[in-house]
């Protein structure tokens, strides 16, 4: 190569030399150049792998890092699973940097047992000691006993602030969730980081309140707890390090809620909204979801974001993290997604309501596509039915009495499709058009809307203006057809009852 080179003026050989250099560093990297994952298991095992390393644990076999992302990846792929989901875990650890919080976060979501009404092989074997089956099977999750021998049990336990023998109730998916994550890691980890993994998958329990007593924050008791767990379990943490290690659980805990700072309320609702099917059994049933299934799951959500959720329980803080500012600008956030998100299902329990109570008087419930068509996504080759085509246009002086936003969301959908419902919702926008925020309000503070029986439903029904319903039954009639004469009799005697 000299020689060749000698031959060549000095400006050229300049460039040769270059060319020839990144010829060489282009093969260099097509050489080092990897594959993204092409599976969740894969991404979880780097994930972890990666995780270990910067903690200082070399030369994991992959096979052990391989069955625990497959034990993962099992729990939160179950068909009851639609939010919560494997796909969670790197959301909401998206922009951790440090391999503690990245952890908890990967393991935080394993159980979720109100939803998956079950665990799965690889988690009875975790959690060994932690619940007793009768003779149909039913588990029953209880705290250890004082003298059960089992050092990292009673860790995670005193962490969850767990009596011995006690029922385990309140933070049993975190406390189940967090001691699979401990046992898996045991082989790794010392003590000490398997503490602050429990503490960070602990803080994850959600929307608590400051303790009624002592007026601290969870995040407060949870340092608490530590410290002295710290001295009963001989962690040998540090005092900065236990505030650390809360800092790290807060950061868990806000990641994990992040959606409700979010800055576009479609995405907030697209995520409330995928929480549906997981709540409710019968919304999983594609095909075969009646319109008093919809009802109650929407009176569940509503319920929700009426009665239970306060924003100012949404997001945690310890000690400065995050700083007031940000968790200033989060309230603010969380408290206009809420805002938005109570009259939307509100609009939307109302007109589901109404259709149940249509159907209840007419015959009795049925699959939500008898009475609205059928959805999109069903293996149908009919042509869609689009409810639009039956309801008048809002006028502006409707629009006056509504939230813009909302009337919005409703008439032009939400982002994303679901298996059980439509982006747009034309019954509820056009019954919110018609009422306005504050009958709307007033309608489902004073009616009865469940149970769906005949005295509810006629309530329900004449809560509106006679003209909204000779509209809505007009479209319903044309749809659900073995019923158009029952639709007919039934408007003669509203007509009658409502003079």
């Amino acid at each position: 190569m000299e020689q060749v080179n000698e031959m060549i003026p000095t400006a050229k050989r300049r460039r040769v030399d270059e060319a020839l250099d990144r010829h060489e560093t282009a093969e260099s990297n097509k050489e080092k150049q990897v594959e993204p994952p092409k599976c969740y298991v894969s991404l979880l095992v780097l994930k972890m792998e990666e995780c270990l390393g910067n903690l200082g644990i070399k030369d994991v076999d992959m096979a052990e890092l391989e069955r625990m992302s497959v034990m993962i990846y099992e729990s939160m792929s179950i068909s009851s699973r639609d939010y919560h989901s494997v796909q969670h875990v790197f959301d909401i650890s998206n922009d951790m940097t440090k391999p503690i919080p990245i952890l908890s976060a990967l393991f935080h979501d394993c159980v979720y047992f109100h939803v998956d009404k079950r665990l799965t092989t690889a988690q009875e074997e975790l959690l060994q000691g932690t619940y007793t089956a009768d003779e149909r099977g039913n588990l029953e999750f209880k705290a250890s006993s004082e003298d059960y021998d089992d050092e990292l049990l009673k860790l995670v336990e005193f962490l969850f602030s767990f009596k011995p023998g006690q029922k385990l109730e309140k933070g049993l998916n975190e406390f189940l969730s967090a001691l699979i994550a401990v046992r898996c890691l045991k082989k790794f980890l010392p003590m000490h980081q398997l503490a602050e993994i429990a503490c960070c998958i602990e803080a994850t329990i959600p929307f608590r309140p400051a303790n009624p007593e002592t007026k601290l924050q969870p995040t407060e008791h949870l340092f608490s707890r530590l410290l002295e767990a710290n001295k009963k379990f001989k962690l040998e943490m540090k005092d900065d390090e236990m505030e650390q290690a809360i800092h790290k659980a807060v950061k868990v805990a806000g990641n994990d809620v992040q959606n409700f700072a979010s800055t576009d309320v479609y995405d907030f609702l697209d995520g409330t909204w995928s929480l549906l099917p997981e709540q409710n059994e019968n919304l999983r049933m594609q095909y075969c979801i009646t319109a008093m299934d919809l009802q109650r799951a929407l009176n569940g959500m509503y319920g929700f974001f009426n009665l239970y959720l306060k924003p100012e329980n949404v997001f945690d803080e310890f000690r400065g993290v995050p700083s007031q500012k940000e968790m200033d600008w989060k309230l603010e956030l969380c408290k206009r997604n809420v805002c938005i998100a109570k009259k939307y299902v509100g609009a939307k329990l109302y007109a589901m309501s109404v259709v149940a109570a249509f159907a209840c008087l007419t015959g009795g419930d049925g699959p939500l596509s008898l009475f609205l068509g059928d959805l999109k996504s069903n293996k149908s080759l009919l042509q869609h039915t689009n409810f639009d085509d039956f309801l008048p246009e809002c006028t502006l002086d409707q629009l006056k009495k509504c939230d813009k936003v909302v009337y919005h969301i409703l008439k032009e959908g939400r982002k994303a499709e679901t298996q059980f419902d439509t982006k747009q919702s034309p019954i509820s926008a056009y019954l919110y058009s018609i009422l306005g925020d504050e009958r709307l309000t007033e309608i489902l503070n004073t009616v009865e809307l469940l149970p769906m029986e005949e005295e509810n439903a006629w309530l329900i029904l004449k809560a509106l203006p006679i003209e909204a319903l000779e509209t809505l039954s007009n479209a319903l009639k044309n749809i659900a057809l073995s019923r158009t004469k029952k639709f007919e009799k039934l408007m003669e005697r509203l007509r009658e009852e409502m003079k």
